[in-house]
């Protein structure tokens, strides 16, 4: 298969060359080659059938342009404030997971940006084409992408990136001659009000065909369109150099001209000449297309507006960051992000943040990392242990996270589905972890306090209740997940609040636990500084935390039980059939893998949810106090935080704007309570209930937090 590097492809017959290899083969092997992929095999193979090769018997639309047309092409201004506009609207829907050739290369000028005589669009073409290739190569090199973020097929249209194929566009080469456009123009700005003079011949912007008539305005429209692709494309290149501090600059201005280029879209003029959905179909006969719409021009400068905005945060993550604890903090909250960030924003990402400078998590290597973590927790005495062995045990343990904590780091750059299915598998790994590391623990106990005859309740297993303590948040993180997927029907929304709730409990008291022996630990270190003393303050602060959201999960409960109890929630219609005790035994399967926590049996879940002697009045009554405590303990431990800025890295603006979303996320919630006893107590629910009619909508929605699930409560009458 070779190219003509025009986006045509030549196939050379090794109909022989097969036939030899058909002989040396032995029965269920394979030839392979490195360049032939599955896909071009398939997609090699015409049947002559439109059904199937779908690129055969499509219309010729006259209105569009030619390859062959692009050299004899005059434009006006308005034309190129179109066409600037429209390439930015199909690179933004190729960078959110669209072909290339169903999107930036739909554009005609691209296929030959060399034979447009309109030197500002050639100049503007290349940039675009530079942008494609820097982002390309960047996402490339991170390998972070799935088949559902990007699609790094090229089809063999060149970007300008490939010496064998024929000239190199040079980041420095294409922003000068864009800052000679903006500058030609500009000058021409300051000129225009009194028309005394008219730019000499060859420059940027005589070759339009009404640059005599040019207006102030449209002159400023593609003042801002040049100066945004030139700053765009200076701060892509300091990206990929791995330079955040260089990117900084350039990305700030080119986001300032966001605001002006979409001001002045008015002024273009429409392109659809210039941009051919069906193009290549021509060309790739056999490829079956991907169903895609192209953005519309304000939804492509909202896309980019919040890709710059994500890539300043991250520039200055990658320049600031303070502890590993802080940068997966951030990591947390950065990949929940609304709207997601795209897969070239988590790439810089993963360059810049996770693994930058051959780092990881701004560590020179992973012990470091694991080190500081635990640290944070509480401080083993194994650490600062000046005995040769238990040095030598801490780095075995510190090699055995090696892969769990990469696992763990590299969740955050993938997309929510895919984070979820990762997850779980990532916990297994902490599960093998945390088995290992309690057999050092002992070893490291043994070793250091020299009894032979230890007792269990003795030793604080230091490395692995930290182990143990993370694999318990991502175990919530799995849940919480799930309710951001919709993944959640109704009728188990009893079970899973259930179980959320339990989660939370084991948590604490395994928090319990840890403050019990940092207290004893603190004793004996009582004559050291306080900076050594271990942070029982962060141990403290997850407590609260987690008694908060133990209350909140409790109130979901009760509440979802009482309108299950209520007949609100319904019931599946062959009883014969459902299980609740498969589902619950399928629902949370997980646990029964994991060695801690043990996994609560559906007899738990039952006898708790076995209340009949209890009425409905009264669950609601105890879903509403839990919900106040839930939003007390959140306002208190809001109150408690130093904010940002302060002495406590705890007061991050990212977990104080969560708590705050949770406190009023507790409040709708309360709300909801209300109005389900008001319902009940005036008769109109059971009225409702026993009308065919009427219809009671329960389910949960994400409007106060992208995670945590508010219950949505509604009777809608037949007259409604």
């Amino acid at each position: 298969m070779t190219s003509n590097g025009i986006g045509t492809l030549s196939y050379e017959d090794i109909t022989a060359l097969l036939n030899d290899a058909v002989t040396e083969l032995n029965v269920g092997e394979l030839l392979l080659s490195n360049v032939m992929t599955l896909y071009d095999a398939m997609t090699a193979i015409e049947i002559l059938e439109p059904r199937m090769d779908t690129g055969m018997d499509i219309p010729v639309d006259q209105s569009k342009l030619t390859i062959k047309e692009i050299e004899s092409q005059r434009f006006t201004a308005s034309q190129i404030v179109g066409i600037a506009d429209q390439l930015l609207a199909l690179e933004m829907t190729w960078i959110s997971g669209h072909m290339l050739s169903q999107t930036l290369f739909c554009c005609i000028y691209l296929h030959r940006p060399e034979e447009v005589q309109c030197k500002l669009l050639r100049w503007l073409l290349d940039a675009v084409l530079k942008s494609a290739s820097l982002a390309r190569g960047a996402i490339l090199k991170s390998s972070i992408h799935e088949e559902e973020d990007f699609c790094p097929d090229t089809f063999d249209f060149s970007l300008y990136d490939d010496p064998k194929v024929g000239s190199i566009l040079v980041t420095s080469d294409v922003v000068a001659r864009l800052e000679e456009a903006e500058t030609g123009l500009v000058s021409y700005m300051e000129i225009v009000p009194g028309r005394d003079q008219l730019p000499g011949e060859g420059s940027v912007f005589t070759d339009l065909e009404d640059f005599k008539t040019l207006t102030e305005e449209l002159a400023d429209a593609l003042v801002s369109r040049i100066r945004f692709r030139k700053d765009y494309l200076s701060g892509l290149q300091e990206l990929c150099k791995g330079n955040p501090d260089g990117a900084r600059q350039p990305l700030d201005k080119a986001l300032s001209q966001l605001s002006r280029i979409e001001s002045t879209n008015r002024l273009a003029a429409k392109v659809d000449s210039s941009i051919d959905l069906q193009l290549n179909r021509k060309l790739f006969s056999q490829a079956p297309p991907r169903p895609i719409t192209i953005l519309t021009i304000s939804d492509s400068l909202k896309e980019i507006a919040s890709q710059i905005n994500y890539m300043k945060q991250v520039c200055a993550v990658s320049t600031s960051m303070k502890s590993p604890k802080s940068v997966l903090n951030f990591l947390g909250h950065f990949s929940g992000r609304r709207p997601t960030p795209n897969i070239l924003v988590q790439s810089f990402l993963k360059e810049l943040v996770i693994d930058k400078d051959d780092e990881f998590l701004g560590k020179p290597e992973v012990k470091s990392v694991i080190i500081d973590l635990v640290s944070e927790f509480w401080l083993p005495p194994y650490f600062s242990s000046k005995d040769n062995e238990m040095q030598k045990l801490v780095t075995e343990f510190c090699s055995l996270g090696d892969h769990p904590m990469r696992l763990r780091s590299g969740l955050y750059t993938k997309n929510r589905s895919r984070m979820r299915r990762r997850l779980l598998k990532a916990i297994d790994s902490w599960e093998n972890w945390q088995k290992e590391a309690e057999r050092l623990d002992e070893l490291m106990y043994t070793r250091y306090t020299g009894k032979s005859n230890r007792k269990t309740e003795e030793d604080p297993y230091y490395l692995s209740s930290w182990v143990y303590h993370e694999k318990l948040e991502m175990l919530s993180l799995s849940f919480l997940l799930g309710f951001e997927l919709q993944l959640y029907n109704v009728r188990e929304l009893p079970m899973v609040f259930w179980y959320c709730e339990y989660l939370c409990d084991v948590h604490i008291k395994h928090l319990e636990r840890v403050a019990t022996f940092s207290e004893i630990q603190g004793k004996k270190r009582g004559t050291e500084k306080k900076a050594k003393q271990p942070n029982r303050a962060k141990v403290q602060n997850d407590w609260c935390l987690l008694s908060a959201k133990r209350d909140l999960w409790r109130g979901l409960y009760f509440l979802s039980l009482a309108l299950k109890f209520l007949g609100c929630i319904p019931t599946p219609a062959n009883k014969q059939v459902y299980s609740e005790a498969s589902h619950f035994l399928y629902r949370f399967r997980i646990f029964l893998r994991l060695g801690s926590p043990t996994p609560a049996d559906y007899e738990q879940f039952a006898s708790s949810c076995n209340v009949h002697n209890i009425k409905e009045e009264e669950l609601l009554q105890y879903s509403y106090d839990s919900f106040q405590a839930a939003k007390q303990r959140f306002e208190s431990i809001v109150k408690s935080q130093p904010g940002p800025g302060g002495s406590n890295e705890k007061g991050s603006l990212e977990d104080l704007e969560e708590q705050k979303s949770l406190i009023k996320l507790s409040l709708a919630n309360s709300v909801t309570v209300r109005s389900v006893s008001m319902d009940l107590a005036s008769g109109a629910l059971k009225a409702a209930l026993s009308d065919k009619s009427s219809r009671i909508d329960v389910g949960y929605d994400l409007k106060y937090h992208h995670m945590y699930p508010s219950i949505c409560f509604a009777v809608k009458s037949a007259a409604k």
